[in-house]
């Protein structure tokens, strides 16, 4: 990934996804939203994050959603990352940086909410999603 903390100062809106009316994303309103986004001048782009629709897609939906925004605009891309799990998230987070996200925000493991985790768990987690970079 290729952001650092330096190029985040600015803004960076949280995109929401258009959707048909059954449901499936609506790709073409899309790139018609993440133009107009662009066009403000952020500093970049969350995809798929927890203000929208993101943890509510499939893996494969926000995939989607991501390659069409970075096929879109030139604008970096911060992709949302929701594994519930260590191996899952890294798996999530090479198949986001293949899609081209630019870098990453990291959602807690859905366990911690609800109990308390060892915390040497989300520690590790993070520790190897960070490795995937």
């Amino acid at each position: 990934m290729t952001l650092t903390s330096r190029d985040l100062h600015g803004l960076v809106p949280a995109a929401v996804v258009p959707m048909r009316a059954g449901g499936e994303l609506d790709l073409s309103g899309l790139r018609s939203y993440v133009t107009w986004i662009a066009s403000q001048g952020p500093v970049a782009i969350a995809v798929n994050v927890d203000t929208g629709e993101g943890g509510h897609m499939s893996h494969r939906e926000r995939l989607t959603v991501l390659e069409t925004i970075k096929s879109t605009v030139e604008t970096p891309c911060i992709a949302g990352l929701y594994g519930p799990f260590t191996a899952q998230a890294v798996q999530e987070a090479k198949d986001l940086k293949a899609a081209g996200a630019d870098g990453l925000l990291v959602f807690p493991i859905t366990a911690y909410h609800s109990a308390p985790l060892d915390p040497a768990i989300p520690i590790e987690y993070h520790r190897q999603i960070a490795g995937v970079g």
